[in-house]
């Protein structure tokens, strides 16, 4: 007899933690890519440049993915240069892509050391590191990162 009461009582317990993590395993995103698109001034002030970054992130699965917010690292020659965060809700269809907005903070110290660089070795090498978060009672986040180099010598050359 006890042992069916409790058998009865840890049943349904077995079942929810059942049930939640195949729910995890389900849900769990696959890491998308993520490119930068467009970097457009907002405003400056003494410390702080800002800038309007566009991002394009892309689904590699047949599913939708949501997210419920983003932020974004911007590195420049190595050096930190400034993040983004992002509180709205993204959905990149399957097989697709979609792009996000948002304002990024760059450090006018971070400005000038690398404009003195960029005198000497007009090659800029650039990485994007984003982290998007998934909504719902199992938020993870999944991590995305894209580089590139832009050469600013051929670039004022019209090169």
């Amino acid at each position: 007899m006890r042992f069916a009461l409790q058998t009865r009582l840890l049943l349904p317990i077995f079942a929810v933690f059942f049930a939640l993590g195949g729910c995890a395993t389900a849900t769990r995103p696959v890491a998308p890519g993520i490119s930068l698109v467009d970097l457009r001034p907002i405003e400056a002030t003494a410390f702080e440049t800002r800038l309007r970054v566009t991002v394009r992130v892309t689904n590699r699965e047949d599913a939708p993915l949501t997210f419920s917010g983003s932020r974004h690292e911007l590195t420049i020659n190595g050096r930190a240069m400034g993040s983004a965060l992002g509180a709205e809700s993204l959905t990149v269809p399957a097989l697709s892509t979609a792009t996000q907005e948002t304002t990024l903070n760059l450090s006018n110290f971070a400005l000038i050391a690398l404009a003195r660089e960029l005198q000497r070795q007009p090659t800029a090498r650039y990485s994007i590191r984003s982290t998007l978060f998934t909504p719902g009672l199992l938020k993870r986040s999944v991590t995305a990162e894209s580089m590139g180099e832009i050469d600013l010598g051929a670039l004022a050359e019209g090169r």
